[in-house]
């Protein structure tokens, strides 16, 4: 059970047992035996617990149904060591009783330095060069990685001076542990140094943060199990929390373009539970609201009925765009009816745009625009993976319908799927040969990231050809500084050694100068003894912010109660 890896930087284990339900990036990789005892294995996979510990060579685990919304891959998985099930737990329902009818500020809290525990060793920090190279430019610099960020949680920066996780702390790693508490972590320096400020109990947030002004940051959220609009106009020491009156439901999304102007996606609690909802949920009837008094007051419009928006971004008042899927859980994730949606006027009109067929947009997608007429979006293509020679005895269950044909795309998408097609099943024949698991499956299609760009707000889109160095790329986030230079955050299908464990994913770090043209990618090796909470810091980066064009920073995808997360920093 994912959810969107931007809105809740945390994966969790899972103890229900129902259909385990996968994202496109579920990490394929075992978790290390020396983990197991934080492990607490439901009594359906107790016999494959002991079956995996006590057989000296790797075992074919249960056959698994692993449930997408929208997209549904039975797999039969491999591996060398113990097999987790992982979800990201939902946020906690709280008791309705805050009764705002008015703003609320909180009393001042000054901030203090967040020092993570290193069990005797500092912080270790790897940087090195590196050059992406196009026809147009060259961009030079280095990236650094800090093994010992605060936890993880979605990422804002305001400037290269003040940047944002709000990250939540739960009672345990388990599917399901209660939200403990919300926190804010700031640095100033691009992730070298963080502070570290208490949200208001009660709070447990809906949107990402939104933030204008080095110290002016806006979220959704709600108070007691009330919705409202918080803001902090000094960094998060105080917050003033807005009842969010005059419109139906919660904030499901957030961009603000001025401190005193922002607009958002308002909908029922339960959408944002984007990765757990199922073909029994009814249609999400959104609307689109905006404000122009710091959120005191909002206007909404109502929005199609079966609009289910995922992400959205408005680079100037007035100005935005609203990607998402027609209501559909039964439809594969890379086969789902998708809009992109585009407003001159704040939402009084709006204008339909067009992905390319066979490029589709799913819960993680992000989407970044640098203003008004340039945006880039991370999105799903269709490929086909062949499985390895080690699963000719595997007993596969029988394949969904919906992922043994390939759907129609358009010529570019498809010559993408073809070369994508050959570097995952290549890396999948590798990491099984290489001894670091390997998965079997009886769906024949199956999704794969991928980008776009617009150049003309985001009316049409052409999609990108990535690096074919990156097997199976599975993208959690992009950031678009300026209309030609992008970054965009994930995982890719190459083996990599974290302590004594084995990860199948490893993260990487994909960018661009030439506005999509060309795509080069930037990786990292994990040093020795870097804290690898639950085996599961080192899979992908999550979060990315680029505040200019010389400066980004990103965050680890670590798994839920992690105490802290690799930090990345660019600096050109």
């Amino acid at each position: 059970m994912y959810q969107e890896r931007r809105q809740r930087s945390d994966v969790a284990i899972d103890e229900d047992e129902k259909p385990m339900k996968q994202s496109p990036t579920m990490p394929r990789d075992p978790v290390r035996v020396d983990d197991l005892d934080r492990v607490v294995a439901q009594p359906l996979f107790e016999e494959l617990f002991q079956e995996i510990v006590s057989s000296p060579a790797p075992a074919l685990s249960v056959d698994v149904v692993a449930w997408r919304r929208r997209s549904r891959r039975p797999l039969v998985i491999v591996a060398a060591a113990v097999v987790v099930l992982l979800a990201v737990v939902l946020p906690l329902s709280l008791t309705a009783g805050g009764g705002l009818s008015h703003p609320v500020t909180t009393p001042f809290q000054a901030g203090h330095a967040f020092l993570p525990a290193s069990k005797g060793s500092a912080p270790r920090v790897a940087s090195g060069r590196w050059q992406l190279v196009s026809e147009e430019s060259v961009l030079t610099g280095t990236w650094q990685q800090n093994t010992a960020g605060p936890p993880a949680g979605p990422l804002t920066c305001a400037s290269v001076n003040a940047c944002y996780v709000m990250a939540s702390r739960y009672a345990s790693p388990k599917a399901g542990a209660p939200l403990l508490s919300v926190s804010l972590y700031v640095t100033h320096d691009l992730g070298t140094s963080w502070s570290v400020l208490p949200m208001p109990d009660g709070f447990s947030p809906t949107t990402t943060l939104a933030c204008e002004a080095e110290t002016t940051c806006a979220a959704g959220g709600t108070y007691h199990g009330q919705s409202i609009f918080i803001v902090t106009t000094d960094g998060g020491s105080q917050w003033t929390m807005d009842p969010l009156l005059g419109v139906s439901g919660v904030l499901l999304q957030l961009s603000c373009s001025s401190a005193a102007d922002c607009a958002g996606v308002v909908g029922p609690a339960w959408a944002d539970h984007r990765a757990v909802i199922g073909p029994t949920d009814t249609s999400p009837d959104e609307s689109f609201v905006t404000t122009g008094d710091g959120g005191a007051t909002w206007t909404a419009s109502a929005m199609a009925p079966a609009d289910f928006v995922l992400d959205l971004a408005c680079p100037a008042v007035g100005d935005c765009v609203v990607i998402g899927e027609q209501w559909d859980p039964t439809a594969p994730s890379y086969d789902a009816t998708d809009f992109v949606r585009v407003t001159s006027n704040g939402g009084q009109t709006w204008n339909d745009g067009a992905f390319p067929k066979g490029f589709a947009v799913g819960y993680l997608s992000g989407l970044s625009c640098s203003d008004a007429q340039h945006c880039f979006v991370s999105g799903l293509i269709p490929i086909t993976i062949a499985n390895p020679p080690q699963c000719t005895s595997a007993q596969l269950p029988p394949s969904p319908p919906g992922n043994s044909t390939l759907p129609a795309m358009s010529p570019d998408v498809e010559t993408i799927s073809k070369m994508e097609s050959a570097l995952a099943s290549q890396a999948s024949a590798q990491e099984a040969a290489e001894g670091g698991g390997f998965s079997c499956s009886s769906a024949t299609v199956q999704p794969v990231s991928d980008l776009a760009s617009s150049a003309d707000g985001g009316l049409s889109w052409t999609v990108d050809n990535l690096p074919a160095d990156v097997p199976d790329p599975q993208l959690d986030s992009i950031a678009c500084a300026t209309s030609t230079e992008c970054w965009a955050s994930g995982s890719e299908l190459v083996l990599e050694h974290v302590g004594q464990g084995t990860n199948a994913d490893s993260p990487v770090l994909l960018g661009t100068t030439d506005g999509g043209t060309t795509w080069s990618k930037v990786v990292f090796s994990v040093p020795v003894g870097a804290p690898d909470a639950y085996g599961q810091s080192y899979l992908a980066i999550g979060s990315i912010s680029c505040p200019s064009a010389s400066a980004c920073i990103a965050i680890g995808a670590t798994a839920q109660s992690a105490p802290t997360a690799p930090v990345y920093n660019f600096v050109s």
